[in-house]
């Protein structure tokens, strides 16, 4: 009898490959002992699994995986352990020397060049079709998951060895001509779909066919496997944002149609396979997972996948693991995909101490769970983010202009000790708002109005710069705003205004070189903006304002568009941060940079996540609040809810709560 999946469990899945004939009895006896081992209630089993990979695979050539996986599946229920079931790919990662069989009459995705894939199929191909959902209903009929996981080569992007950017076959042509009333070759369309400029009709006609290409077949796999009748729930792996945006995926009716009548389930792409700086890393975290959390409905059971490439101490240590799993908190998860062993058949390693991480963490994120957190519930300075970002930008070079830039932003914030929140709507008042880039591009001139008449906004040189062409100046008491390229050598240094102070030092400086982005320097009309700090060159020459502010705004004044490690100077952090601070409502900042705060909202608490991605240890945990609290608790290690005392000092709340290097804290402030 199946063990009943039971979400209000904290779900440790792991995700293995299990090889037909090879030491197989004793692959699945030593995956059980692991998973019985380290409290692991739930596997994601293979098929079709990489070195395996036999492109689209038939069922002959699939029976054995399937025989072996339901031996597998029955001696793991006997252990009241949950069995899901991830086939490699559904339309194919990429070619890797694979090729299409005999009769697999397929037309494969083609890219803007005119190259075609020799496997890859194109999701609105009709062979293909007939070919997938007679094999998706053997496997879903044979095995009876309880999760059937659609792999994320379900996407029209990143299919090597395609260039990067959609598919371009006959099939899609057709539909593009069809859609415009034309009769384009493939050429003629490409070189309107990437001319210079913004959207025009070729454009639109591109991404809204992306889009409908992915919707319709998610409509007809969610229907399929519906009709089955066994409850089968679907989960997806997405992966990176960007990429996502630029396949013009609408998240809310893709997981619609996906989620066969059962809950929404995401597997969220954690962005390191190999162990790195844990501040890099936390960076990727917050501009690829986060963005993509908050384009999914809130109700959605988030199981992000962490993953492991290669598979060795090397490529990641048990403590980096760890780190990964407990840090993924702020994404309101329901438990996490381990992809941590070998693709290859070893089965479960004991010798790499995965297990015991995974066992010391469990009951902490068990803790988190229980207090039944909603995305929604998140406060801070608000970040506009867009799913279809990339229709408004413009293209200069290639169709590399289309990446939406504002995401990377969240990963700056995610990073500089403030907390931050996401929104989707654009009339928002008494907020304090981040506007950077494009995505001032998303917004009406009389939204702008409004965002900067009933909010404090912050924003960065881009977006000056696409005020001023729009003939917005006004709305930041503008004169004239002018990029300055970073290896120009025009600026070399930043100042800040010998009336202020940083960590006690008058006149402190930061480099304003290449490490910081493009300058762009503003003048202003009013006379009551406050100039922050000025740049000079290396001469000690002025070159043009700095950071201002004014009554209704903050600007950073370089374009912000990746990482730039001298944005994190504290010149311009703590410049940043003591200026959201005192504008916010519901405002936590940390002592240190990358110790980030994630605060959300209950009806009677405030729930502080505290993620350290840094390699120092701290003995107590320092923060500036703009909100008041009568009691504080903390998640302990073994998932309870304990007094913790704090005190007040210097402005600050210190509270007496140990944060080891790369790990968490949960406080519970009650209102």
């Amino acid at each position: 009898m199946c063990p009943e999946l039971n979400f209000q469990q904290f779900q440790n899945c792991l995700r293995i490959a299990i090889v037909p004939h090879y030491f197989e009895n004793e692959r699945i006896e030593s995956v059980l002992e692991f998973c019985k081992k380290y409290s692991i209630r739930h596997i994601m089993l293979f098929i079709n699994v990489e070195e395996y990979n036999l492109g689209h695979i038939t069922k002959e050539e699939a029976k054995p995986w399937i025989e072996t996986i339901k031996r597998a599946k029955k001696r793991f229920n006997e252990a009241n352990i949950i069995v899901s079931l991830n086939p490699w790919m559904e339309i194919g990662h990429l070619d890797r020397g694979r090729k299409l069989k005999e009769n697999q009459n397929f037309i494969t995705m083609t890219d803007m060049n005119g190259l075609s894939c020799e496997m890859v199929a194109c999701p609105l191909d009709k062979n293909w079709r007939k070919y997938y959902f007679p094999i998706l209903r053997y496997f879903i009929e044979e095995v009876q998951p309880e999760i059937y996981w659609i792999e994320d080569d379900f996407r029209l992007h990143n299919h090597a060895p395609l260039e990067f950017g959609g598919c371009f076959c006959q099939n899609h042509m057709e539909k593009y001509n069809e859609k415009l009333g034309t009769n384009y070759s493939r050429e003629e369309f490409v070189d309107k779909v990437f001319a210079k400029g913004g959207m025009n009709k070729e454009r639109e006609a591109w991404l809204k066919v992306s889009e409908e290409t992915m919707l319709d077949l998610s409509s007809e796999i969610g229907k399929h496997i519906q009709s089955l009748g066994y409850g089968t729930r679907v989960g997806l792996m997405s992966s990176m944002p960007r990429e996502h945006c630029m396949e013009y995926r609408n998240w809310k009716v893709l997981h619609e149609n996906l989620r066969a009548g059962r809950e929404i389930i995401d597997r969220i792409h954690l962005p390191c396979y190999m162990e790195r700086c844990g501040k890099v890393y936390w960076y990727d975290f917050n501009s690829i997972s986060m963005v993509v959390r908050s384009f999914l409905p809130d109700e959605t059971l988030v199981m992000p996948e962490l993953e492991n490439a290669a598979f060795s101490e090397f490529a990641k240590n048990s403590r980096f693991l760890g780190f990964q799993l407990e840090s993924a908190a702020p994404l309101v998860i329901c438990g996490m995909t381990y992809d941590i062993f070998d693709f290859v058949g070893n089965g479960a390693l004991e010798r790499l101490r995965y297990g015991e991480e995974i066992a010391r963490v469990t009951p902490y994120l068990q803790g988190i769970q229980n207090l039944n957190l909603k995305f929604s519930q998140m406060r801070g300075v608000v970040v506009p983010v867009f799913e279809h970002a990339c229709s408004v930008r413009e293209i200069e070079k290639g169709w590399r202009d289309l990446y939406p830039e504002e995401f990377e932003i969240v990963g700056y914030l995610g990073c500089v000790g403030i907390n931050y929140r996401f929104t989707h709507k654009k009339d928002l008042v008494g907020e304090t708002v981040v506007l950077v880039n494009s995505v001032v591009d998303e917004f009406t001139d009389e939204e702008l109005k409004s965002l900067f008449n009933n909010n404090f906004v912050v924003l960065d040189g881009g977006a000056a710069l696409r005020l001023q062409k729009r003939n917005l100046s006004d709305l930041i008491s503008m004169k004239s705003a002018e990029k300055i390229s970073a290896d120009s050598g025009r600026q070399s240094y930043e100042e800040l205004v010998s009336s202020r102070l940083i960590d006690g030092i008058l006149g402190y400086r930061a480099s304003a070189q290449a490490k910081v982005g493009d300058y762009v320097s503003v003048d202003y009309v009013n006379s009551d903006i406050e100039i922050i700090s000025n740049l000079y060159n290396e001469r000690e020459e002025f070159v043009g304002n700095g950071m201002a502010i004014g009554h209704h705004f903050f600007l950073m004044p370089y374009v912000i568009r990746e990482k730039q490690y001298e944005l994190f100077n504290h010149l311009r952090l703590k410049s940043l941060t003591d200026w959201i601070l005192l504008k916010s409502q519901k405002t936590v900042r940390t002592d240190e940079c990358c110790v980030s705060p994630y605060l959300y909202e209950q009806e009677d608490r405030f729930v502080l996540l505290i993620v350290n991605s840094t390699v120092d240890c701290f003995a107590e945990i320092k923060l500036d609040l703009n909100f008041e609290f009568s009691k504080a608790e903390y998640i302990s290690r073994n998932g309870e809810q304990k007094p913790l005392t704090y005190r007040q000092q210097n402005g600050q709340y210190i509270f007496d709560l140990e944060l080891s290097y790369l790990s968490t804290a949960t406080l519970l402030l009650y209102k």
